[in-house]
């Protein structure tokens, strides 16, 4: 007991003072938001900003899949060139492989996210409809580029190690790769969701912030409030709820 209220007492003051400079920081913010909220950019440089929105989004898929697939690509190729050049025994080698792979399939993923917003961005009012067939198809070209590319690492980490199951074609694939890992690679991926928890929840509160702020100068409604506010409640109950479930059958 003794030993939990010492560490309250240490934690408490950093605690009370992150909280002082949060409110400041936001009594700042928000008297800046008042006080210019009233100003807004001249006609010209929003209708100049809407026309190159609309004259790059076009093309954004083709440039940034081109960019990151690419670079996946090159990644791929290296870690075969390892993995083929590897002697069977020096597991330097075989680490080395194995983080060109991670950084193929980050790239890879990132590649997956722009591709969505881009989309999603072209089907705005004022992209040119007469544009959106291009825009389909460089995204389906895209998501297409990105799946084949996925299916050939997991297959060149099948080769690299035998026990590992699972298509990119199935469904569960997720689930049926993390049950072949072994128990140092599950401990990974459960270190690193936490970290991917973590770096939502501070996401989802900086997002809510930032449109709080912004609906006192911009007429934003309360879908774009709702939605940071539905995916945070997703995180956490998801995250609470596997707690839940795996401490009834730990």
């Amino acid at each position: 007991m003794k030993v939990e209220k010492s560490a309250n007492r240490k934690a408490f003051p950093k605690f009370m003072m992150i909280l002082l400079l949060c409110a400041l920081g936001g009594g700042l913010a928000g008297f800046a938001v008042v006080h210019f909220g009233n100003s807004t950019l001249p006609e010209t440089m929003q209708a100049g900003f809407i026309r190159v929105f609309a004259a790059a989004i076009p093309w954004s898929i083709w440039v940034s899949s081109a960019l990151l697939l690419g670079a996946s690509v090159w990644m791929y190729h290296k870690a075969r060139t390892i993995f083929q050049h590897w002697d069977g025994e020096n597991e330097d080698t075989m680490e080395r492989a194995d983080a060109q792979l991670s950084w193929c399939s980050l790239l890879a993923n990132l590649c997956t996210v722009l591709s969505f917003f881009f989309f999603g961005a072209g089907l705005q009012p004022s992209i040119s409809p007469a544009r959106f067939p291009l825009f389909l198809l460089s995204f389906t070209l895209s998501i297409a580029g990105q799946v084949f590319l996925g299916q050939k690492a997991v297959d060149l980490t099948r080769k690299m190690n035998p026990e590992k199951q699972g298509s990119v074609y199935d469904m569960n694939f997720q689930k049926t790769w993390v049950a072949s890992c072994d128990e140092n690679e599950q401990r990974q991926i459960g270190q690193a969701s936490f970290k991917s928890f973590n770096a939502v929840n501070h996401t989802c509160l900086g997002l809510w912030i930032l449109l709080v702020l912004l609906s006192m100068v911009v007429d934003i409604g309360i879908l774009p409030i709702f939605l940071v506010m539905l995916l945070w409640g997703v995180n956490l109950m998801a995250y609470l709820l596997e707690c839940i479930r795996l401490g009834r059958h730990k």
